[in-house]
């Protein structure tokens, strides 16, 4: 795994600046980045150094392009972020310890240790700890190429070995053929009020063995090294060499002998707490998150957080989204000197005319009138000084 650097730099291809959205940044929080991945694998290798924070680098690599710069800058120098993938991640200790955190959980990974994160789970990266991180980014198309539980291999090993394998198994409850969730209109409907999370794991966490012979460890790191040696310079078969060697890997992660697991659930919320992450997502964006939006980060159904948010406000979603707009509007128009089109255009009103019709509700007037009304107050102290 030591090659693995070297590889990268030795690869400048001219598209170095054009790889896809590397991490873009919710509206609705500081804390959550959104990673899309645009084709169906990707690496990354994650070069973090504890006591020269500065040196943090990240080299991200896919079949058509090529990335490199300061991981600190990706990041935007928070420490603290976490990130939300619509991919699963396979987080592979290179060198060095660290502490990632998934969803509402530190684990501790050392040399050799591995995690993987499943689409939409909430995960952080340890930037307080110095290793080399490899991070395999794999979304449902990918995993779409691969035998599933009901395909039928040529050989009987190996129709007994992979439908045993608690991490295919994991990769395989969380691909959108096998977790469709429904819509629900109320409380009863239970079913569906979950998107992944409902007898779902966030993360399978696999520790190697201290027993875990030399020649296996060897052929799980060059496994990796070979894998990405495909991925840059990549022959007429390169899509099944990596398809055989991310199977390898799976086998060697899997095998009792040579690693241990353990699973992270994603945590359960009261009614009242997932309230408050509702309501905290809507005050920080000011209103400007659609339900959608709010549905996909905290992975609850939209219909499911709308009863739990009116149950225990008495107003829905939306009237809430209206009213944290309305206060926007209005302290915009107080203290900027925005024109109202700047204004409907930051808290993301399309049309013009009702954005007038709710805040007149609101505030009695429109907003020219309301500007004018605040000026003339903020005026009329002078005016009396000057009569005085």
């Amino acid at each position: 795994m030591s090659n693995i650097d070297g590889m990268c730099e030795s690869f400048v291809p001219d598209c170095a600046n054009d790889l896809y959205e590397v991490f873009e940044r919710c509206n609705s929080t500081p804390e959550i980045f959104y990673k899309k991945i645009s084709e169906p694998l990707q690496y990354g290798v994650l070069s973090i150094y504890a006591d020269h924070p500065g040196d943090n680098s990240c080299t991200l690599l896919s079949p058509d392009h090529f990335f490199s710069g300061d991981l600190n800058r990706i990041l935007r120098s928070s420490s603290n972020c976490f990130l939300r993938a619509d991919s699963f991640v396979l987080i592979y200790i290179i060198d060095g310890s660290c502490e990632p955190t998934i969803e509402d959980r530190k684990i501790h990974l050392k040399k050799g240790d591995a995690c993987m994160v499943k689409r939409d789970a909430l995960y952080s990266y340890d930037m307080h700890s110095s290793c080399v991180i490899l991070a395999i980014n794999m979304t449902w198309e990918f995993f779409s190429i691969f035998p599933s539980h009901s395909s039928r291999l040529l050989f009987k090993e190996e129709n007994a070995l992979l439908p045993s394998s608690y991490l295919y198994r994991f990769i395989f409850s969380g691909l959108p053929e096998s977790n469709h969730s429904t819509d629900i209109s109320r409380k009863g409907d239970a079913a569906g009020h979950k998107k992944h999370r409902k007898n779902s794991d966030a993360a399978i966490v696999l520790t190697k063995k201290s027993s875990i012979p030399d020649r296996i460890r060897e052929m799980l790191d060059d496994s990796f090294e070979e894998s990405l040696r495909n991925t840059l310079f990549p022959s007429g078969i390169a899509s099944f060499r990596i398809m055989e060697l991310c199977l390898r890997a799976c086998c060697i992660f899997s095998n009792t002998e040579y690693y241990d697991s353990y699973t992270v659930g994603f945590p359960k919320y009261s009614e009242s707490t997932l309230f408050e992450r509702v309501y905290k997502l809507l005050e920080e964006s000011r209103g400007c998150i659609s339900c959608s939006e709010i549905s996909d980060l905290l992975c609850y159904n939209s219909c499911y957080l709308n009863y739990i948010v009116k149950s225990q406000s008495g107003i829905s979603i939306n009237d809430h989204r209206t009213i944290f707009r309305m206060r926007a509007a209005a302290d915009m128009l107080e203290n900027t000197r925005m024109t109202i089109a700047e204004i409907t255009a930051e808290l993301r009103f399309t049309n013009r005319t009702h954005f007038y019709k709710l805040f007149e509700v609101y505030y009695q007037c429109t907003p020219g009138e309301y500007r004018r009304k605040l000026k003339r107050q903020k005026n009329a102290p002078d005016v009396r000084a000057r009569h005085n």
